[in-house]
């Protein structure tokens, strides 16, 4: 199984670039939601294994002789085939009662929000052929889509979600270095030939992928914030000096980090996104 993940804040444009590739070889369902799972695994071997160190250092009891290594590479291996037999009951659903799944088949799971900091190590060593696509956004576009979809939040809850992931993301990306891609929601709008040729590129796709790839970026328009896709300008909103404040706290170092401006200029410097 060829596995790549699309993940980044809800509100960036995953739906829209897993809807796109699942228009390609890959299948998958709409979203996947499993992959948290091996992190909270993997983080909870480390912490009981950490609860009992002193345990562990005495040959007369059992766990001195359970490596925690070992463990986590057992519990991966039985995870990567739970997976995938769920991947391919899901792809059954779609396709045919009776679909039979070679090796190389390809499949996208999109699960928004994942918090890196665990799980990006644990996806790693369970699965051998999985890559990332991570969409992200400004924070002032994302939080004020997710503010218009789910208004029954406040501020702080929106700009606390949006720094934790893309902050998650920033300080563990290099680990997987050589296996992802990093697709902004802006780019998707505005320049979806040049989104297309960078999947099409990292993916190892085909040129006809590549068009349907852009085709579907291009018609089935990616979140979009108000009536609008342009940039918004910061000191603009519509925003209590309460709530802006609140933004800046929360969200002002990670707006620096991915090189967010605060104005229509949307960056502080043009870039590739990846």
């Amino acid at each position: 199984m060829f596995l790549t993940i699309i993940t980044g804040p809800n509100r960036s444009g995953t739906s829209a670039m897993c809807w796109a590739l699942r228009k390609t070889r890959y299948r998958g369902p709409a979203e996947g939601h499993l992959l948290d799972l091996i992190g909270e695994i993997g983080s909870s071997i480390d912490k009981y294994y950490d609860r009992k160190k002193f345990a562990r250092n005495n040959s007369a009891n059992l766990i001195h002789f359970a490596d925690e290594i070992n463990i986590k590479k057992r519990i991966g291996e039985a995870f990567y085939r739970f997976y995938a037999e769920s991947a391919v009951k899901s792809i059954s659903s779609q396709v045919m009662i009776n679909f039979k799944v070679k090796s190389e088949f390809f499949f996208v799971d999109k699960t928004p929000s994942l918090d890196f900091r665990q799980t990006i190590r644990e996806i790693d060593s369970v699965f051998d052929n999985v890559n990332y696509i991570f969409c992200k956004r400004r924070g002032i576009e994302n939080v004020v889509s997710r503010m218009e979809k789910w208004p029954d939040r406040n501020m702080k809850y929106y700009t606390e979600s949006w720094s934790k992931i893309m902050d998650s993301w920033y300080n563990n990306r290099e680990i997987i270095s050589g296996k992802y891609l990093e697709i902004d929601q802006y780019d998707m709008w505005r320049t979806p030939s040049k989104t297309s040729n960078l999947v099409k590129n990292f993916l190892n796709l085909s040129e006809e992928e590549e068009i349907i790839i852009r085709n579907s970026l291009q018609h089935d328009r990616v979140q979009k914030t108000s009536d609008s896709y342009a940039p918004l300008n910061f000191d603009q909103l519509e925003w209590s000096d309460e709530e802006k404040q609140i933004f800046m706290d929360n969200c002002g170092d990670t707006m620096e980090n991915f090189g967010y401006s605060y104005d229509e200029t949307y960056r502080h410097t043009i870039e590739d996104s990846h």
